[in-house]
């Protein structure tokens, strides 16, 4: 048993798509239906439509045949072995000869039709249908009034007791019913979907000669189910008249592939064109964010050289203010200090104003015989001399202090000058730090931002580095996808042939009967609603069963036109 890959897939679209052109023109031809004139002992040309009832798990129950003689000509000739006959046209009785079977239609000129229940017939597949409630097995008769997480699962296979010619030639529709109000999150992979009313169909398709496993998965609630519908019709049809005319749409899908292929190349060598700029791009980013970091931790140190300089102007401020208030002291105490050098210069001047009568009386005193004289002489001489050099130091500290008096003044002016100037560069100081605050804030805003900028970028990068890759994935769809195309186009010449379109078999009697179509509709037991009357079932079939493909192609083919949209925009994306 496989499952339908994602290039497979792609084939059976294709397939279908090619059918569904087939399909509208109409249900087969009564060309080769009926003769002008009918030869005795032949079996008249005919079309069946074979139904059968089969239980929940796809089981054999009973199997009828309505067999379809187009507007036949005389007597109707037919061969198979059946149970019982039911003419559906009018009251000719049916004429046995083992399984040799001739009607005499009351009138000419119409369609005949008779149905039979078929003894012991293999039907060309076998079906094994399971059911699942929250992931343990259950009978489908316990399934009625059911809630929980329904699976079902539909395996379908050639059966090898039957004709081959069934499997191998005609295209198969299972239809698996479920009502919207008693099924939601419905999960079905490889279904299509059709919504009527409030019955949502899941149809699945098996391609002649395979073999496939479907299933369903459905929130249930109060479940119940009309019967699984399983319908099959010949897929040989005559395919190379179309061929003839897809050649060029092949080549032309096929060149467009190579083209897209191509143009994804060149999209690919500039997606790496893209990442070596977006490399470019994040070191350019690193670079700017490092010279950030190194703008901010300058300003920070700047920041912290002015606060000292500032702290350093402030304490200098301060020392300016005392040395100035010190100068200002001294320079009211040299006034005091001069009147006092006068005072005592002028003491002096007193005291040797008879300097000269006093060195001559100590002169003469010094020449006494009494030593004690001669000693007080000389010691007079000294004091008298002492005075003198005194008069002489005070006179020219005086002179010095008036000069430094003067100088003082002037120094203590100018330092006046120099602490009005101190204190302006601490109030500029004190300016410049504050301002030098908005620029460390700013600086580091503009680190932040960078550091923003610096991840976007690297993100940029790294998603840029993976764009050449998903390209290359792109690239290999792409040519998986022509490939598909080129499988395709073999698988549907398969079916095409000669251009002579194959001799449909009987599925009644292969050998002796002349059948000119065969269809087959079947469908399980339904769960939890009553069985439905075979007549029932076999009216609404042949009446509809045509108009059942129709509308099952046409829904393919719609699919199908999303599916190529939808890959255009996945190409445009890029």
């Amino acid at each position: 048993m496989r499952r339908t890959s994602g290039t497979t897939g792609r084939i059976k679209i294709t397939m279908l798509t090619l059918l569904l052109l087939l399909a509208t023109v109409g249900p087969p031809s009564s060309a080769g239906g009926s003769t002008p004139q009918q030869e005795a002992g032949k079996p008249s040309a005919k079309h069946e439509t074979v139904f059968a009832r089969l239980d929940h798990s796809g089981d054999v129950s009973e199997v009828y045949v309505v067999n379809t003689f187009l507007k036949p000509a005389g007597k109707v000739v037919d061969y198979g072995g059946y149970a019982d006959l039911v003419n559906l046209t009018d009251q000719a009785e049916a004429i046995f000869e083992g399984e040799r079977i001739t009607f005499t239609p009351l009138k000419e000129d119409t369609i005949f039709r008779y149905q039979g229940t078929l003894i012991g017939r293999e039907l060309p597949w076998k079906f094994a249908i399971d059911y699942f409630l929250d992931g343990k097995s259950i009978e489908p008769e316990n399934l009625a009034g059911a809630s929980g997480r329904l699976r079902i699962e539909a395996a379908v296979k050639q059966n090898p007791h039957a004709h081959s010619y069934f499997a191998e030639n005609f295209l198969l529709q299972l239809s698996i019913p479920l009502e919207k109000d008693k099924a939601t999150v419905i999960a079905a992979p490889a279904a299509t979907r059709m919504y009527v009313g409030s019955t949502v169909t899941l149809a699945f398709t098996v391609l002649p000669d395979s073999a496939e496993l479907f299933y369903v998965e459905a929130d249930v609630r109060d479940f119940t189910m009309e019967g699984i519908n399983i319908a099959a019709m010949k897929a040989a049809a005559p395919l190379h008249e179309l061929l003839a005319d897809l050649d060029s749409g092949f080549d032309g899908m096929a060149a467009g592939m190579e083209a897209l292929t191509d143009g994804s190349k060149k999209l690919q060598a500039g997606m790496v064109d893209l990442h070596d700029g977006a490399e470019g791009l994040y070191d350019g980013v690193v670079a700017m964010d490092n010279g950030a970091r190194e703008l901010a931790n300058g300003t920070d140190e700047y920041a912290g050289g002015l606060s000292q300089l500032t702290g350093g102007l402030e304490t200098l401020s301060a020392g300016a203010a005392g040395f100035n208030k010190a100068l200002s002291a001294m320079t009211a105490t040299l006034p005091q200090l001069a009147g006092a050098y006068g005072q005592v210069e002028d003491g002096l001047k007193e005291l040797l104003a008879n300097k000269e009568q006093a060195e001559q009386l100590a002169a003469s005193l010094a020449q006494n015989p009494d030593p004690q004289v001669r000693m007080l002489a000389k010691a007079m001489l000294g004091q008298l001399a002492g005075l003198g050099r005194l008069q002489s130091g005070i006179q020219t500290a005086n002179e010095g202090l008036s000069a430094h008096t003067g100088a003082l003044n002037e120094t203590a002016a100018q330092f006046k000058e120099f602490e009005r100037g101190l204190q302006k560069s601490r109030d500029g100081a004190r300016e410049l730090e504050r301002g030098l605050g908005g620029i460390k804030t700013a600086t580091r805003r503009l680190s932040g931002g960078i550091e923003t900028i610096k991840q976007g970028a690297g993100e940029f990068r790294q998603n840029t580095a993976a764009l050449p890759e998903a390209v290359q994935k792109l690239i290999d769809g792409q040519k998986e996808m022509t490939a598909g195309v080129k499988q395709a186009r073999s698988e549907l010449a398969r079916f095409g042939g000669d251009g002579k379109e194959n001799e449909t078999v009987s599925f009644v009697s292969p050998e002796k009967a002349n059948a000119k179509s065969v269809q087959f509709v079947f469908r399980t037991a339904p769960v939890g609603t009553g069985e439905m009357p075979v007549a029932e079932i076999q009216e609404a079939e042949r009446k509809s069963v045509w108009q059942r493909f129709l509308h099952l192609f046409r829904q393919l083919a719609h699919h199908l036109t999303a599916i190529t949209n939808n890959l255009a925009l996945l190409h445009s994306s890029f």
